[in-house]
């Protein structure tokens, strides 16, 4: 509605996951370096923890397009293919057909348990003769409610451990993730790296709507210093809710034909989103 208004190319505040939107703040440039060591030198398990809204997904995205960029330098890095689970509502004999399943082998409708250990190491040691380091990385592993899962991906992580076998396994999820992984000792001792995400400081959330905005094809910040300093103190550093202020913002300055925007749109903003209550 007001891409043309503000002479943007496409919509930048739109809560997706593409790369080319990806800021590297100092947390989340450190957590996604550890993501990338854990997978391209087959170090076992990564855990990734952060508040609903961080950027954990994002950061999973950013993930994916550099390991397939590594996949075409010179020399390449294989570090593919990279099986993603996005609900971890799963038991785990289903979770270990979606990883043999991602790993391009797929299982027989009959196959459980040692038949899919058994497909499951085949199709790794094909992957590793070919020189590529696979990865199972699952999103709200929080969400995982039985022991069980979390016990059989520690016994696959141990089956990868002793036949040295390539697979990484990266868990994100809410902070409590980290509790819920200790309590399975088998896979809390593989944890090679672990990383907890921090809300933007105020210089970053600047320079994060700076940089979606020039993505978004648009040199110039129509927000002014006082409203970069309010998206920050009203969002807390949140990602996501920093895109909802400035998509509002942008939308409130659309409707009063403005060029640029102060705090006082950004506090409009923030009204509009928290004014809808529930009785």
């Amino acid at each position: 509605m007001y891409g043309d208004y503000w002479q943007l190319a496409r919509l930048p505040f739109e809560n997706s996951c593409d790369p080319l939107f990806f800021f590297r703040g100092r947390s989340h440039e450190a957590a996604l370096l550890k993501l990338q060591y854990v997978v391209e030198q087959s170090k076992g398990v990564a855990l990734l923890v952060g508040e609903h809204g961080a950027g954990k997904t994002c950061i999973s995205r950013a993930l994916e397009a550099d390991l397939q960029a590594a996949a075409e330098a010179d020399p390449p890095v294989h570090c593919s293919p990279l099986v993603r689970l996005m609900f971890p509502w799963l038991s785990a004999e289903e979770m270990l057909r979606y990883l043999v399943d991602g790993l391009g082998d797929t299982p027989a409708a009959s196959s459980s348990g040692d038949a899919l250990v058994r497909q499951l190491e085949s199709s790794l040691r094909e992957h590793s003769r070919a020189g590529r380091r696979p990865a199972l990385l699952i999103d709200d592993a929080h969400l995982v409610d039985s022991p069980d899962v979390l016990q059989m991906l520690a016994q696959v992580m141990s089956l990868c451990e002793a036949q040295r076998l390539p697979l990484s396994l990266i868990l994100l999820g809410q902070p409590e993730l980290i509790r819920q992984v200790q309590r399975v000792p088998a896979l809390g001792s593989r944890v090679a790296v672990r990383a907890a995400l921090q809300p933007l400081e105020a210089d970053e959330t600047a320079a994060y709507i700076r940089h979606r905005l020039q993505v978004a094809g648009l040199d110039q910040c129509m927000f002014d210093a006082d409203a970069l300093a309010a998206f920050h103190r009203l969002s807390q550093g949140s990602p996501r809710r920093i895109n909802q202020l400035c998509d509002l913002a942008l939308l409130v300055g659309y409707a009063d034909e403005l060029s640029s925007l102060s705090s006082g749109e950004v506090e409009a903003a923030a009204e509009e989103l928290l004014s809808v209550t529930i009785d």
